[in-house]
């Protein structure tokens, strides 16, 4: 048998070496062998194991396998015992080298003991390896760890050889002095301090290129570095440069030896750059705790306009039809014209809050923006009047852009209106499109954009312009520098976030008695146009009524009495419900045909999507149009209706309710 590579008779006694008889030694037991093997094997400080190579069929090296370990082993490669016996070194380590297999392969093989140093990055560690072969096909390792000190080697070549660099090639100033004064200087030292060549600034005493407002507190760092030999702290100061003018820089001091004297090495870096950077950082956090207010507003006031717009559908709809009514008084007609013009106005009013809190539904269309500028030129002339002169630069080959072409107009009307108002003696607007690349330099200054092609609509004034802070404030709802009474301060809050829904973004510049211009940019996309001014519907004749089926789900008492009342009347026949349970239970009920389900989207125990949905799968052909005064839900995904849905917002007037079920039972 054998005994970690030496070989023992079967009677115990080991094979005598040369001279053991005549030397009369007594013969010793394989008992003691083994034991006085395995306690040297258990408790030596190196990592012994005892491996057998694996060959491929032509009798190349490609694994080996591990058969016995000691316990230093374990200790120094962190791989235990009973997870290695038996297995091979790929099984063990999968990113083993291939170096180590081919070296130990040729010990395996040729009997060649061998010693080496290298690195295992399968352990992440260095050592020292001896190999030597007991019989052919095995190879013992014999190993300590030697990490340490390749590293410390490593760390001081790798130190040397930084220095040396940083000397050469830092950008910041290096410089070194003893006793006061200075020996050496490196390149970036004199261009910081507006020298020419180091070898000018040689011999200068170090305080005199201090700026005189800092040498008390410079002169005390020096002090306690001679008395502490501590490195001083970092400090922001001013130096002289040569021309006499100060620089702003931050300067390190650390206390060591030079050419066997002490001295102090002085590292120098100017931070105008860096003083700049700040003052962009502190105004980008701006720009985000502006967009944060922005949208945390949003928030209430989408919700608040879901019930609004509830209660307006229900006051507008029942004036529009006491209006109709024959038997209204005609003296009364005043009075309820004066509540569909607050309706109205309300109306628009929620319909901007919408708009700002990007809650407002999208109906996407790719076109050109010129096509659109262009059809609203005649408009905008009479929005400004005679005192405003309007001009128009189009930009060549403008890329198309997708959006909401009512909701686009609605941004440059707004932002018309605003320039007007901001130029009450007459002035000038410019409107400008282009194409644009933003890079990274643009959108690392302005947050909310992003690198890449835009189309850009820039909307210029020569009004009053704005002040640092106004124009800080300019996109936050309800503010406004007009008179109390003259606007909403809801203008430049929808335009705000219309063009973010729509993907986009806008900044504002301006400064006081020099103008505005407000720089909009909306994504390129690679699509064809299908839409253009031309292609608008022209004014519908009022709505056709029918008989069919109607499932009307609204949970609003009000809206819901108001609907059936207008469709009934215009010959549909109406089932009316206050939820998704209570349909299916007169359905239940009453079984029958059913066209056209009516619902609300926001519905208690279901939405109106999924109990949609749900008759969808009993009435196959049957057609759905929602309706909603908030968008915020299952049919509408960013700000976008899904395809193929049917959309009525609210608020609704009873005409435009019996075109748009007409619309979608005809379609």
């Amino acid at each position: 048998m054998r005994a970690f590579g030496r070989t023992v008779d079967a009677s115990g006694v080991g094979t005598r070496a040369r001279g053991e008889g005549q030397l009369g030694v007594q013969p010793v037991s394989r008992h003691d062998v083994n034991q006085q093997y395995r306690l040297l094997f258990e408790t030596m400080h190196f990592g012994f194991a005892l491996h057998e190579i694996v060959c491929d069929a032509e009798g190349r090296p490609q694994d080996y396998r591990f058969l016995e370990v000691n316990r230093a082993f374990e200790e120094l490669t962190g791989l235990r015992r009973e997870d290695v016996i038996g297995r091979t070194a790929k099984e063990v380590l999968p990113g083993l080298e291939s170096s180590w297999i081919e070296r130990y392969g040729k010990v395996a093989l040729t009997g060649l003991s061998d010693r080496f140093e290298s690195y295992s990055a399968a352990l992440g560690r260095f050592y020292e390896v001896t190999a030597y072969c007991p019989e052919r096909g095995r190879f013992v390792t014999v190993f300590s760890d030697v990490t340490p000190r390749k590293e410390a080697e490593r760390a001081l070549r790798a130190s040397e050889e930084r220095y040396r660099l940083v000397v050469e090639h830092s950008p910041d100033g290096i410089a070194v002095y003893v006793d006061g004064e200075i020996v050496f200087a490196n390149a970036a030292a004199a261009a910081i301090l507006g020298y020419e060549t180091p070898l000018e600034l040689l011999g200068r005493r170090a305080l005199d290129l201090v700026h005189p407002d800092w040498r008390e507190v410079v002169m005390a760092r020096m002090r306690r570095m001679a008395e502490t030999g501590e490195p001083a702290p970092l400090l922001e100061e001013k130096l002289l440069r040569a021309d006499g003018l100060a620089v702003e820089v931050e300067v390190q001091a650390v206390p060591f030896v030079y050419e066997g004297r002490p001295a102090v090495q002085v590292i120098v870096r100017d931070i105008s750059a860096r003083k700049e950077a700040e003052r962009a950082l502190r105004a980008s956090e701006e720009q985000l705790r502006q967009s944060q207010k922005l949208e945390a507003v949003g928030r209430l006031a989408g919700g608040i306009a879901h019930d609004f717009n509830n209660l307006l559908t229900a006051v507008g709809g029942h004036a529009a039809l006491m209006l109709a009514d024959e038997r209204l008084d005609p003296g009364l007609h005043p009075e309820v014209e004066e509540i569909l013009a607050g309706v109205n106005r309300a109306t628009t009013l929620t319909r901007q809050i919408l708009a700002f809190s990007r809650r407002q539904p999208l109906r996407l269309r790719v076109f050109d923006l010129n096509e659109a500028l262009s059809a609203m030129e005649g408009l905008l002339r009479r929005t400004l009047g005679e005192d405003v002169s309007l001009v128009i630069r189009y930009g060549t080959g403008l890329w198309p852009v997708e959006a909401d072409p009512g909701q686009v107009e609605q941004i440059i009307l707004n932002l018309a209106v605003n320039a007007r108002d901001a130029m009450p003696n007459g002035g000038a607007l410019t409107l400008e499109t282009a194409n644009v690349q933003l890079d990274e330099a643009y959108t690392g200054t302005h947050l909310e954009a992003r690198p890449g092609p835009y189309v850009m609509l820039a909307v210029t004034d020569t009004g009053m312009g704005m002040t640092p802070e106004v124009r800080a404030r300019a996109f936050e709802p309800f503010f406004t520098t007009k008179e109390e009474g003259k606007g909403t301060g809801l203008g430049l809050s929808t335009v705000y976030g219309i063009v973010k829904q729509s993907g986009g973004s806008i900044w504002v510049y301006s400064e006081p008695g020099r103008g505005t211009t407000f720089k909009i940019y909306l994504p390129r996309v690679e699509k064809g146009i299908d839409w253009c001014p031309a292609r608008l519907e022209p004014t519908l004749a009022p709505a056709r009524g029918g008989s069919e089926a109607i499932l009307l789900v609204e949970d609003e008492p009000t809206v819901r009495t108001l609907v059936e009342r207008v469709l009934a009347a215009q010959g549909y026949a109406v089932i009316a419900a206050a939820s998704p349970a209570e349909a299916l239970e007169i359905l239940a009920a009453e079984p029958g045909p059913l066209d056209l389900l009516l619902t609300d989207v926001v519905l208690p125990g279901m939405s109106g999507w999924q109990f949609a949905q749900l008759l969808l799968e009993r009435y196959p052909g049957l057609k759905v149009l929602y309706t909603s005064g908030y968008t915020e839900n299952a049919i509408v995904h960013d700000g976008f209706l899904d395809l193929g849905i049917e959309f009525l917002e609210k608020p609704f007037t009873p005409d435009v309710l019996a075109r748009r079920v007409r619309e979608v039972l005809d379609a």
